[in-house]
């Protein structure tokens, strides 16, 4: 019986402590780097191989995001919270074109995005009583993807006759398991509204990329159907080695969040 009643007087000094039940809803958003080196590279070659044949090139960089994300929490204990995300990664749109003079011979632009939903844990340290805090999480789960390629040929020579001129669109789509590390330092400044600074990693490694729709490139007797795993389309006689669009990177970016 005193077992019984010490457990009981536990729990409900836990649900009557502050922190226990307590929810808090946050926003954060900021810069991130991700790695993008199958996709990165895989352009790069195409740029050097336009260089080498006195084709005037710009390539943007790959890797630069912005992304936001959304967590609700709930404190399980006065120093632990269990949290739910969802959110959103951006990269910033990639711009490949090769001409000669006014002649464009090629022209793509490449996006990608990455939506989370995930589950994950903090720790926090309270730093200044009631004001100021420490707070490391992880979180794991799925991240759905997409990435186009929004393709125009020119009236280069090099080009096939029938594709000339011609706008081409693919799209992929896909997913995989993900998950962030990160620490963020939070500032009470009225009493239900936090800000907050952090700084984290994302692993996302998206290995399976398919095609949405079916594709055809006139002259070059080439066809993607619907279904195909992301290759190297950067060049449309390209290999076909299969790609994956990695996410993975640093997230720095500030937010707010209120508790209940």
């Amino acid at each position: 019986m005193k077992k019984t009643a010490l457990i009981l007087a536990g729990f409900m000094f836990l649900i009557n402590s502050s922190a226990f039940g307590l929810i808090h809803v946050g926003v954060n958003a900021g810069y991130a780097y991700a790695n993008y080196a199958d996709v990165g590279n895989a352009w790069e070659t195409v740029k050097q191989k336009a260089q080498d044949a006195d084709y005037n090139v710009r390539l943007d960089t790959f890797g630069n995001c912005i992304y936001a994300n959304a967590d609700i929490s709930v404190s399980l204990l006065p120093a632990f919270d269990l949290s739910l995300r969802t959110g959103g990664q951006w990269m910033l749109p990639v711009t490949y074109q090769s001409d000669i003079g006014d002649v464009l011979q090629q022209k793509d632009t490449i996006n990608s995005y990455l939506v989370p939903l995930q589950l994950g844990l903090g720790l926090s340290f309270e730093i200044d009583p009631g004001s100021m805090w420490v707070i490391v999480t992880g979180h794991a789960g799925y991240g759905f993807s997409a990435m186009t390629v929004d393709r125009t040929y020119g009236n280069d020579p090099s080009i096939e006759p029938e594709a000339q001129g011609q706008n081409f669109l693919f799209i992929y789509d896909g997913g995989g398991f993900m998950y962030d590390i990160s620490a963020q330092v939070e500032w009470k400044f009225l009493s239900i509204f936090r800000l907050q600074v952090n700084a984290g990693y994302r692993t996302a490694d998206i290995r399976h990329m398919n095609l949405t729709s079916k594709v055809e490139v006139p002259g070059y007797g080439i066809i993607f159907d619907a279904g195909e795993e992301l290759t190297n389309i950067a060049e449309i006689t390209g290999t076909a080695t299969k790609m994956s669009v990695d996410f993975s990177g640093i997230l720095l970016g500030i937010g707010l969040s209120v508790g209940f």
